[in-house]
């Protein structure tokens, strides 16, 4: 067993976390680690992650036995294995016996930002060693970023022949041999790339500019959606991507926007049903005054879930009509990030953002 006053220098060392490269490999021995630094976790000060197995019927508070204070960034489901990242680490849950039970991953460093489904993997971005991958056998997590020299990533994608893409300040790079090695292949003038999503070999990116999309694995972009597409009001200005991904068999794409004059949000939803290609406006633009600020939208079984300064919103019809199922008080600095697997929706409340 690793002593103890070693764990506690290779864990809290700066040079291990901050000086120099990334290290290649992230591991040390879950065992050691548990009985070195046991973790009770109490009861949470506030809900902040729910699951509807109903349709938004009914929520269930499934974030006990996370820490008393956290703050959490972004939430990831597959079956019944759940991860939660946050400023203070990454957390792994299940339902036990109808009780939600969280452990916390004490081989990466926090914070955690956003959770990737990779395909062989999970896919973190962790603020002191960037893209990170665990491999499953282990449990190890392997830095995969060290060859972006410090890039700020702010997205990832995965595509089926298992090259990694990655959106940043400057554009979008490329990875053929996972992590050893990047190309850029993007260069935006415009700000981040935010958003990435590959659905069938199609990469569809996200930033500043709107929507575009390649069909070559990354050698050229096509802008597909901006600021002056399909319905778009003149009265508007913006465009910048809030949200890419998948909606049932379709894509979905909200571009933010505000009012020239009042600068009150105008975000619009669209929808392409050929792989990014071509757009069009959700119920042809026309939706409720309070989904104006809309910035997330999933599909769960026959339902659509939508989140806006409001709160949570629900449509059975494809998004002709919406209801509100989850109100947020007004001027709540909260906002939720919803997550969809299977028929099951989750809404992660996050606050101070």
């Amino acid at each position: 067993m690793i002593p103890i006053h070693f764990l506690f220098v290779l864990l809290f060392s700066p040079i291990f976390f901050t000086g120099g490269p990334a290290p290649a490999v992230i591991s040390i021995p879950t065992a050691s680690l548990k009985a070195a630094f046991p973790e009770v976790f109490p009861k949470p000060e506030e809900e902040i992650l729910q699951q509807s197995a109903d349709g938004g019927q009914s929520w269930v508070e499934v974030s006990a036995g996370l820490p008393g204070k956290l703050q959490p960034f972004d939430f990831y489901a597959e079956g019944n294995e759940w991860w939660l990242g946050a400023a203070e680490g990454l957390y792994r849950g299940r339902m036990d016996s109808g009780q939600p039970v969280w452990e916390k991953d004490l081989l990466i460093g926090s914070p955690i930002t956003e959770i990737y489904s990779g395909k062989s993997g999970l896919l973190v971005l962790n603020g002191r060693n960037g893209l990170v991958h665990r491999q499953p056998a282990t449990g190890l997590w392997m830095s995969l970023s060290q060859g972006l020299n410090g890039q700020v990533i702010h997205s990832v994608a995965e595509t089926q022949g298992g090259a990694l893409f990655v959106g940043c300040d400057k554009g979008i790079y490329r990875s053929a041999d996972y992590g050893k090695t990047w190309e850029q292949v993007f260069t935006s003038v415009s700000g981040a790339i935010t958003k990435l999503v590959e659905i069938n070999g199609v990469l569809i990116a996200g930033g500043n500019r709107g929507v575009m999309r390649s069909t070559d694995n990354g050698a050229h972009w096509d802008w597909v959606l901006t600021n002056g597409g399909p319905q778009w009001d003149w009265s508007l200005k913006g465009g910048h991507a809030v949200h890419i991904g998948m909606l049932g068999d379709n894509m979905a794409a909200i571009l933010g926007a505000e009012t020239q004059f009042g600068r009150q949000p105008r975000n619009r939803v669209f929808i392409s049903s050929d792989q990014g290609a071509t757009w069009e406006a959700l119920n042809g633009g026309k939706l409720p005054t309070a989904l104006n600020s809309m910035y997330d939208i999933e599909q769960a079984g026959e339902y659509l879930f939508s989140t806006s300064d409001a709160g949570v919103f629900r449509s059975a019809d494809q998004g002709k009509t919406w209801e509100l199922i989850q109100p947020l008080d007004a001027g709540a600095a909260t906002f939720i990030r919803l997550t969809a697997s299977g028929n099951r929706i989750f809404a992660l409340r996050i606050t101070g953002c």
